[in-house]
Formats: structure tokens, C-alpha cells, sequence
């Protein structure tokens, strides 16, 4: 039995959860993640304004177009990867330069980059870029579909708490 289709299936749903929670994290903190990017990127509030409703716009919709799940959803994962590689090398840069820039990528507040959203960020090019590698197959059943998306919000809930679970992972056990 070959799992391809299930597994590019899955990365399809997982990466449609992150976009769909990043757009609708960043419409509940608007201001919040406006007033971050001129802060972080050194620009007036009317261009980071234009920056972030764009954003929110894109990362919407590329979640409709890869739940849609038609001929435009090879182009929506390819849209997303360029899209996660720019975030990928901002952050990365950021990290590097130690810049104390905030995220706030799924509306989040007061959390600053790290190495853990260059993990997440990779984690999401792997899958985004597994689907587009993977040979298109016959159509997943609809049952399997939702055990799928139901997979792909738990690795979301993971690789968006990545911080909170290193922090209680390194936590000492009292005894």
C-alpha cells in the first residue's frame, strides 16, 4: 500500500490549518501585529498597515484555495512555500542579527523570534514542499479526509507551541 497520497493529503490540511489560524490570529490582533511590523521593519503605520491587510488577505486566501482542494490548489502550495520562505529568512536573519522582533504570526503577544519559528518555519516549507513533490494520486475518501485535517490541526497545535512545550519539557521535575 503506498501512504503518498495520504501524506501529501495530510500536509495539504495541516498547511491549510496553519495559513486559515495565521489569518484569522492576525485579524483578532490587527493592531497588535500592525504596530509590531513598523516597529520590527522600520516602517510608518499607513505601510505597515497596507503590509498586514495584505497578509491577512493572502494567508486567507491560500487557506480557501487549498481546502477547495481544485486546479488552483498545486498553485495556492506553491504560492505558500514562497511565502514561508520569505518568513523563514526574515526570521532567520532576525535571530542571527539578535533583533528582539515580535511574531505575533498567529496572534500570539509578546513573543519574540527564535530558533523554534526557524523550526516551525522548516517544518512547514517540509510539508508544504512534500505535497508538491508527491505524485497526484486518486482522491483521498472523504472519511480519511477528516481523520486527516483532524492530524493536521494537532501538528499545528504543535509547531505553533513549540516555545511552551520546550519550556515544559526543560522544566525540573520536583520530587
Amino acid at each position: 500500500m503506498d501512504i503518498t497520497p495520504y501524506l501529501a493529503e495530510f500536509c495539504r490540511l495541516f498547511i491549510f490549518t496553519v495559513l486559515l489560524f495565521s489569518s484569522l490570529g492576525k485579524v483578532r490582533t490587527f493592531a497588535q501585529f500592525r504596530d509590531d511590523l513598523t516597529e520590527s521593519l522600520k516602517v510608518t503605520k499607513s505601510i505597515a498597515t497596507v503590509a498586514t491587510s495584505a497578509l491577512v488577505t493572502i494567508e486567507g486566501l491560500l487557506a480557501i484555495l487549498l481546502l477547495m482542494n481544485s486546479g488552483l490548489t498545486y498553485y495556492a502550495m506553491l504560492a505558500a512555500v514562497v511565502l514561508f520562505a520569505g518568513f523563514t529568512a526574515w526570521i532567520s536573519y532576525s535571530v542571527i542579527q539578535s533583533r528582539l522582533v515580535r511574531c505575533n504570526c498567529f496572534g500570539q503577544q509578546d513573543e519574540y523570534v527564535s530558533h523554534l519559528d526557524i523550526i516551525r518555519n522548516g517544518i512547514l516549507l517540509l510539508a508544504s514542499s512534500f505535497y508538491l513533490w508527491a505524485p497526484k494520486a486518486s482522491p483521498v475518501p472523504i472519511a480519511i479526509q477528516g481523520l486527516l485535517l483532524g492530524m493536521g490541526l494537532i501538528a499545528f497545535l504543535i509547531v505553533t507551541n513549540l516555545k511552551n512545550i520546550t519550556m515544559v519539557a526543560r522544566k525540573p521535575r520536583d520530587v
